[in-house]
């Protein structure tokens, strides 16, 4: 079994920074516009942030949260003088156009950001945690909190969190993918987060049940899917020049987990990458092993992919893609 990234020397896992809050539609946006604006402000510390952004203090900070673990925006630390400033990602300028705002809802946009939320421990710990490397088909708000309490003790985190902060955590989290709707309820009065549109959780019966959604995700684009298999590629075999579809499918932040895809719809999509990189990425499956193959993984543009599949789909079909 992969070894926990939990285990990493020097990790430290980060919680509470959405201050209860799931992401909203539109957040990411604001984030991105008051960064756009002034490059050398300090939009989520200023005396004026709070009317700037329209919300609360705690959900100013809450929108920072977000716009860092979606990968939209980083933090400026080129020199110290820095420190809360901000700048766009290059994923963060694909999705973002100075022109507009058309392809935060196309369906690879939100995929992506559940990506990069879901795929690195070190921003939004929970959440990478549950589709990484909790092993259970189905369980309730309680199994998951203590599970996730026993993971960090064996990592030697206990400690460092609180059992109020892990639940709040927790809450948030089941909020983000799977929102109960009381009886008689409108669905769209209680999702408030783009990610309940995603199908990875489901709301079982009972109470308190949950499960996730294994196998073909029918809104997932092979562009989120390279974007994301060469992220993993390069973050955890960075000197290879093959990745086995096992890794892919398997290990903690692999495109398999976060996706809660099955090895055949992974195979499917992987597949297909070679038309979407000109043959820079090649998927084999001689000698009964199935691989991602590249000469030159780190040169591989992912983006170019991504913003061709704006185009096609946001102009070339004349409309605006339904999510």
């Amino acid at each position: 079994m992969p070894q926990s990234l939990l285990d990493a020397e020097g990790f430290r896992p980060q919680f509470a920074g959405h201050e209860t809050f799931p992401l909203r539609h539109g957040w990411l946006k604001r984030a991105v516009d008051a960064v756009r604006a002034d490059p050398e402000a300090r939009p989520f510390q200023s005396e004026d942030a709070i009317a700037a952004f329209g919300v609360g203090k705690n959900m100013v900070g809450s929108i920072r949260h977000w716009s860092l673990a979606c990968g939209v925006l980083q933090e400026a630390v080129e020199a110290p003088d820095k420190s809360g400033r901000y700048r766009l990602t290059g994923f963060g300028e694909a999705v973002y156009s100075p022109r507009g705002d058309v392809y935060s809802e196309h369906p690879a946009t939100i995929w992506l950001f559940h990506w990069h939320v879901a795929a690195f421990p070190g921003r939004a710990t929970a959440w990478y945690w549950l589709f990484s490397e909790f092993h259970e088909p189905d369980f309730d708000r309680d199994r998951l909190r203590a599970a996730l309490a026993r993971s960090l003790g064996e990592a030697g985190l206990g400690e460092r969190v609180a059992a109020k902060t892990l639940q709040r955590d927790v809450e948030c989290l089941l909020r983000c993918y799977a929102p109960r709707v009381p009886p008689g309820g409108a669905r769209e009065e209680h999702v408030e987060c783009p990610f309940a549109d995603l199908g990875l959780l489901a709301a079982t019966g009972g109470r308190d049940g949950y499960a996730f959604r294994r196998g073909p995700k029918r809104t997932l684009p092979d562009e989120a899917v390279l974007h994301a298999a060469m992220g993993f590629w390069n973050r955890v075999r960075p000197d290879a020049r093959t990745v086995p579809l096992e890794a892919l499918a398997h290990e903690p932040g692999g495109p398999g987990r976060v996706f809660q895809l099955d090895e055949a719809s992974l195979a499917g999509s992987l597949s297909r990458l070679p038309a979407l990189t000109g043959g820079a990425v090649r998927f084999s499956e001689a000698g009964g092993l199935r691989q991602l193959a590249c000469a030159e993984p780190s040169a591989v543009d992912t983006l170019a992919p991504l913003r061709a599949l704006y185009r096609r789909e946001l102009h070339g079909a004349g409309g605006r893609a339904a999510a």
